[in-house]
């Protein structure tokens, strides 16, 4: 099997995949734009790339997502199901035209699919740099995108309004017609994956975990489909108006707080770099932007604050799981925003403050 370096691809993948273009489309297939790399993505790498002489649905603007090889492959077969479905009733998500799980084609499962129109919501972000803080493409960007932060609390809430409001009981349909794991695509599914690791991590993580196992709420009467990573970087925009939602990985069926509860935890415990004598408004205004957030969702649908807080304290604990798995597995050239020594403690003491447990994080 073809294996994959954690901060770049294989050395030949514009030959491999043209190989497998020609075989999925059409056999005369050629590039009219070989693959571009598009940054962003700490999970997958991300390319722009266009052909000549494919039919529909390959004969415009396209994207692969390309898995790196460390995650299970069910990952790209589970993001190409909810985002046909949620595409077919309207949602802008990108349809996907190939799914692949063989990790020997290019070393690991990938997706291919149409390109979207708009650029990122916050523009001037271009992810975490090597110590996993926030970075930016210039200081006319990262202004505009100080701007562009006021309006993040009411875009997220808009988005997952629209996608919670969708019937996720027929996605799920779906799965188990086509004989699928449903599990995998519920909460049970991270629950399983998330206890497989900590059966090997530290004591804290697993005190920790066995605390959300026992804590755990109930299903909703009405289950949503969540995307799991809504933040700005995922939301296209054009002319004020959102145009595409990407990076699908960790959609799942679950309870309308799993999702409001991951972008709350992320909004407060993110850590942007600033002077000491800011750090505290820094952290008032996350805090701020994480309540208007919550409370512009609840204009519309009920939230179930006791959920809230507890999904909130399990997106804390996956945040600190994987900040721990990737170093121990040696992944962590490729940091995330929360590995770094500020944004780790921001996840312990965030989940302190929703359990009231003090795991004994070192």
């Amino acid at each position: 099997m073809a294996t994959m370096a954690s901060s770049q691809p294989i050395p030949d993948l514009e030959a491999r995949l043209l190989e497998y273009l020609q075989g999925a489309a059409e056999p005369g297939v050629k590039y009219a734009q070989p693959p571009e790399r598009v940054h962003g993505g700490n999970e997958a790498f991300l390319y722009r790339l266009r052909l000549e002489g494919a039919s529909v649905p390959f004969a415009g603007p396209l994207v692969l997502r390309l898995y790196r090889s460390y995650h299970d492959v069910r990952r790209a077969s589970r993001e190409a199901r909810v985002q046909n479905f949620v595409a077919e009733r309207g949602f802008p998500a990108a349809r996907v035209f190939c799914v692949e799980s063989d990790t020997s084609l290019l070393g690991g499962a990938f997706v291919l699919m149409e390109e979207l129109a708009g650029k990122p919501f916050l523009g001037g972000v271009a992810g975490p740099d090597a110590s996993g803080l926030p970075k930016f493409h210039g200081v006319r960007q990262a202004l505009g995108s100080a701007r562009d932060l006021l309006r993040v609390p009411q875009t997220l809430a808009c988005a997952e309004l629209r996608l919670h409001a969708m019937d996720a009981e027929e996605l799920l349909a779906e799965v188990r017609a086509a004989d699928e794991d449903e599990t995998w695509f519920t909460l049970d599914g991270l629950f399983e994956t998330q206890r497989s690791f900590v059966e090997k991590a530290s004591p804290a993580l697993r005190r920790a975990f066995e605390w959300l196992c026992r804590e755990r709420p109930p299903e909703p009467e009405r289950r949503v489909i969540c995307h799991g990573d809504m933040q700005p970087l995922n939301i296209l925009t054009r002319g004020g108006e959102i145009t595409g939602v990407v990076d699908w990985g960790h959609a799942i069926v679950a309870d309308p707080a799993y999702e409001l509860g991951r972008m709350s935890c992320a909004i407060r415990a993110l850590h942007f770099p600033a002077p000491a004598f800011l750090r505290r408004a820094v952290l008032a205004g996350q805090r701020r932007a994480a309540d208007q957030y919550i409370r512009a969702y609840a204009r519309e649908r009920p939230v179930d604050r006791e959920r809230l807080h507890y999904y909130e304290a399990l997106m804390a604990f996956l945040g600190l799981s994987w900040i721990e798995e990737r170093h121990a597995t040696g992944r962590n050239v490729d940091p995330d925003a929360f590995d770094c020594p500020e944004g780790r403690e921001n996840l312990i003491e965030l989940f302190r403050n929703k359990t009231g447990l003090d795991a004994g994080w070192s």
